[in-house]
């Protein structure tokens, strides 16, 4: 039999981070949408997907890590339909509402 199990980190809390969080302004689902996030350093690539393994599910918020970068040049998504967004600058250590 299956047994499902809770992880929890235990580690500190060192290092910056941003969480995105899409909406579709008509109540669409955001699933498909993939997500940029741009610094000096480099780029992240994530995409909203809600489930892909048995008995699991992912949250509908991306988080990305940072590390020691204090700025965002830019997030970038693109929706599933293809249509885009961008948000200049946002802060570190938040998330943010991107509506479609």
């Amino acid at each position: 039999s299956y047994r499902l199990h809770i992880y929890r980190n235990a580690l500190s809390n060192a290092g910056h981070w941003v969480g995105v969080e899409l909406s579709d302004s008509v109540g669409r689902s955001t699933i498909g949408a993939n997500v940029e996030v741009v610094t000096k350093t480099g780029k992240q690539f994530s995409r909203i997907v809600t489930g892909d393994s048995f008995s699991s599910q992912h949250s509908a918020n991306l988080h990305f890590g940072l590390g020691a970068q204090t700025e965002i040049e830019e997030v970038r998504v693109t929706w599933a339909d293809g249509t885009r967004s961008t948000l200049k600058q946002p802060e570190v250590d938040q998330y943010h509402k991107v509506t479609n």
